[in-house]
């Protein structure tokens, strides 16, 4: 898998975590706004939350969007690469081995074999992605939950300047 996809995993849990963690950085900000409305309440803190929220949430989905694309491009790929290398395999044989009944039996074999490592792959891939996805979900929640609350408990869960 590796000689064929490299950075196969790489690229998934980068995905896995963009797409994992945009709803929780709109959360966030919007913890920010709110406690900024009812503190100070300041039309400059609260211009500057609004426009990080909705830049931040623009770049975010950009990154996303184009790290799903080149995963999408080498995930396609990825069958062909593998059909390629037995097509070259196949090329180095003599023609005459071509036609024995025992090769074209292991050929087919082979096939059958690339299309259950496929499918066991997609089985892996779906298994992994849904296991990270929970691990950084709840990572993610329980960070935020714990700032959230520890920062309004001590009364500075700002980004206004003190007065």
């Amino acid at each position: 898998l590796n000689k064929l996809f490299p950075n196969f995993w790489i690229m998934e849990v980068l995905c896995l975590m963009l797409e994992c963690g945009f709803p929780y950085f709109g959360l966030f900000m919007s913890s920010l706004i709110i406690n900024e409305l009812a503190g100070a309440c300041e039309a400059e803190a609260l211009l500057r939350l609004a426009g990080i929220t909705v830049l931040g949430s623009f770049l975010l989905g950009l990154i996303y969007k184009a790290l799903k694309s080149k995963q999408n491009v080498n995930n396609a790929f990825l069958f062909q690469r593998h059909e390629a290398y037995l097509f070259a395999m196949q090329r180095k044989l003599q023609y005459a081995h071509l036609e024995n009944p025992e090769l074209i039996s292991a050929r087919f074999r082979n096939l059958q074999n690339m299309s259950t490592f496929h499918a066991g792959l997609a089985a892996v891939k779906i298994a992994f992605t849904k296991i990270v996805a929970n691990i950084f979900n709840i990572v993610l929640s329980v960070s935020l939950t714990f700032t959230m609350f520890s920062k309004t408990a001590d009364q500075h869960f700002s980004l206004c300047k003190e007065q």
